[in-house]
């Protein structure tokens, strides 16, 4: 396990020292950290298209990363679960077919710096299982921790359970 950690954190090492993220050595976690990102989930991708409760706050994170001060950092499955919602909005009449087309694109032109999640698939399973989330889910908040950032989503029970296990999450509103 011990070999698996360290390959792991050079795996994640390597990806923040290559990445566009700006980066800081940290006295807390003994290695190198993203520093001005956030790892954002479908829930407040989502916002960014469908106009509900936290809109607002997901949208002042893209006038962040306009500005320069924010990178968004988010698993690659992001998309296929942005996607997903897409087409239950469609289904539930809330979106038309050309606006969720629209806006699935608009998100991937956002520029979130998306990360494989096969540096995390070894332990994302055991965590999903420990936490009663979806693999989906623990994803978000492997990458989250791994790169030494919070986790943003307006997902009440994802937040419980960061919370729960001591992962730094927060939601939209703080």
């Amino acid at each position: 396990m011990r070999l698996l950690d360290s390959a792991r954190s050079k795996l994640v090492h390597t990806f923040v020292m290559t990445s566009r993220l700006p980066r800081r050595w940290s006295e807390r976690t003994g290695k190198c950290v993203a520093d001005r990102a956030l790892v954002v989930d479908a829930s407040v991708a989502l916002k960014w298209v469908v106009t509900e409760d936290g809109s607002v706050q997901a949208n002042g994170l893209l006038d962040q990363v306009a500005g320069g001060g924010l990178t968004l950092v988010a698993p690659g499955h992001l998309l296929g679960e942005v996607g997903n919602g897409l087409r239950k909005r469609v289904a539930q009449r809330v979106l038309t077919r050309a606006d969720a087309i629209a806006g699935f694109d608009a998100i991937g032109r956002v520029g979130i710096e998306f990360v494989s999640g096969r540096l995390h698939w070894g332990r994302t399973l055991r965590a999903a299982l420990d936490w009663n989330l979806t693999t989906y889910d623990a994803l978000y908040l492997l990458l989250a921790e791994d790169l030494g950032v919070d986790l943003v989503t307006a997902d009440r029970r994802l937040i419980d359970a960061a919370r729960h296990h001591h992962l730094a999450a927060r939601t939209l509103s703080v």
